[in-house]
């Protein structure tokens, strides 16, 4: 009796051997994949949560509130804090800039950056609501969006 493998054991081996490896890169693709699709949505979670919280701070301490017509939406801000300082919010070529200054970086655009200024009626104190869509693209070309708002009261 000889011992050792046929050549057919040797092939079943070896092809079972080769889908094993498959598997493996395929789900190591898959992984790597999922990981640069989640960093760039954590990238545009970032800065959505900083452009929404640089509105929050413009709109907090605002002493005036300038938006083109009251109740009606525009895309630019303009407002003066109780220390005199002036602010204007507006989006420009998908950035969103504050006093002339980009706040978001080059891999985000800003869509859709609306401002609705409503004044004091009955019950309700004078607000601005603010919101803007933000949007990203993965790696792999697909288009992330979230969409972002707030509404703060105007103190007088």
């Amino acid at each position: 009796m000889q011992r050792g493998f046929t050549l057919i054991e040797t092939l079943v081996y070896l092809a079972l051997f080769g889908i094993m490896v498959g598997g493996f890169v395929v789900s190591a693709y898959g992984m790597f994949e999922s990981s640069d699709r989640n960093l760039a949505k954590a990238m545009l979670q970032q800065e959505k949560n900083f452009a929404m919280g640089t509105v929050q701070w413009a709109l907090s301490g605002a002493q005036t509130v300038s938006v083109p017509a009251v109740g009606a939406s525009a895309g630019t801000l303009t407002l003066t804090k109780y220390g005199g300082t002036v602010v204007s919010i507006m989006e420009s070529s998908g950035v969103v800039l504050v006093n002339g200054n980009p706040i978001t970086n080059s891999n985000v655009v800003i869509s859709n950056l609306v401002f609705i200024h409503t004044h004091p009626g009955g019950t309700n104190p004078e607000s601005v609501e603010a919101g803007f869509t933000i949007s990203a693209r993965t790696p792999d070309g697909k288009i992330i969006a979230q969409t972002a708002s707030t509404t703060r009261y105007i103190r007088k």
